[in-house]
């Protein structure tokens, strides 16, 4: 019997240190996105998470079209709720943020913080992984010298 609680117990140890091993390549990001999702803008919640095949169900609404130096811009994600976010603003063709969000002033959105990819606050994510409510809005600042002819969202 007592060979028994001892295999039992070493079976139990191995099932344990298995699913600790795995749990956290398969889990969120509950504190924001890792700085490595800056450049590609992939979570790497883990290879069980699938990527979405429907349609998007989100919206980004963006008040205004020209942005010019020193400028802002109100930002709103629209859709169902959502727990988790990486938002920058990009030149086209280019992998780096552009210009930054303001997170002063009770400007930024419950449950989300300012990022730093290459410049501080130049990204958004959120800092809990609670549900955010539609619409969840920020403000970005366009750079004070150089503005990009054709910027998005992504």
């Amino acid at each position: 019997m007592r060979v028994t609680l001892i295999v039992m117990s070493s079976y139990v140890h191995v099932v344990m240190f298995a699913l600790l091993a795995i749990i956290p390549a398969t889990s969120g990001h509950g504190g924001g996105a890792p700085k490595s999702a800056c450049v590609k803008m992939s979570p790497s919640h883990g290879e069980d998470v699938k990527a979405q095949s429907d349609s998007n169900p989100y919206t980004l609404k963006v008040d205004g079209h020209d942005i010019s130096k020193g400028g802002t811009l109100k930002v709103c994600v629209t859709g169902r709720q959502f727990k988790g976010i990486l938002l920058q603003m990009r030149a086209e063709g280019s992998e780096t943020p552009v210009g930054t969000f303001n997170g002063t002033r009770g400007t930024l959105a419950n449950d989300t913080k300012l990022m730093t990819c290459t410049a501080d606050g130049d990204t958004v994510t959120h800092s809990k992984p609670t549900n955010k409510t539609s619409p969840t809005c920020f403000y970005w600042k366009a750079p004070d010298n150089e503005v990009p002819q054709k910027s998005h969202f992504v």
